[in-house]
C-alpha cells in the first residue's frame, strides 16, 4: 500500500501533472463565467436566452466578480478528478475503469453540488444571498437536509459517467 500511496504522490506531483493542473485551472477559470450563466438559464434563474444578456445581467445586478461565484469548489472538484493521476483503483479492464471512476466521482461529487448551488445562487433585491461561500454553502446543506444532500443528482449523473466509460 505505501508503494501505491507514493506512486500516486509522486504521479500527482510530477512537473509536466502540475503544469497541466494549472493550464487546466486557467481556462476553467476563463470559461467560469459562461458556465454560470448556463446554469442560471438551466435553473430559470435569469430568462434571457442568450449568454452575453445573460453575464450582462448578472453584472449589473451582482458586480463582476460574482461571475465566478462557485468556480472555487468546480476547480476543486477537477483537480481530485483529473484522470491523469495514476490511481491504484483503475486496472486496464472495463470493469476496473468503471469502479475506479464511480469512487473517484463519490469523492469529488459534493464538490460539483456545492459549485452549481453556489452558481446558482442569485442576489436578492436587498442584496443578500442565501450562501455566503462555499463552507456556508455546505453547513447550511449539512444542516437542512443532512449530508446526503451533496450528493443530491449522484446517480442519475454517476450512470452517466459509467456508460460513457463502458463506451470510452
Amino acid at each position: 500500500l505505501g508503494v501505491l500511496t507514493k506512486k500516486m504522490v509522486d504521479s500527482f506531483f510530477d512537473s509536466d501533472h502540475l503544469k497541466s493542473m494549472a493550464v487546466m485551472g486557467v481556462c476553467y477559470s476563463l470559461n467560469a463565467p459562461l458556465r454560470r450563466a448556463q446554469i442560471l438559464m438551466q435553473s430559470g434563474g435569469q430568462p434571457q436566452l442568450r449568454s452575453f444578456a445573460t453575464l450582462k445581467s448578472i453584472v449589473a445586478g451582482q458586480g463582476f466578480f460574482s461571475l465566478w461565484r462557485g468556480n472555487t469548489p468546480f476547480l476543486l472538484r477537477n483537480l481530485l478528478w483529473d484522470t491523469d493521476v495514476e490511481y491504484p483503483v483503475y486496472d486496464a479492464t472495463s470493469l476496473g475503469r468503471v469502479v475506479g471512476f464511480a469512487f473517484a466521482f463519490l469523492y469529488t461529487y459534493p464538490l460539483e453540488s456545492l459549485s452549481v448551488r453556489l452558481a446558482a445562487d442569485l442576489a436578492q433585491p436587498s442584496g443578500s444571498r442565501q450562501f455566503k461561500g462555499m463552507y456556508d454553502c455546505f453547513q447550511q446543506v449539512e444542516k437542512s437536509i443532512g449530508l446526503r444532500g451533496l450528493y443530491t443528482g449522484f446517480f442519475p449523473r454517476l450512470q452517466f459517467y459509467m456508460t460513457s466509460q463502458i463506451i470510452h
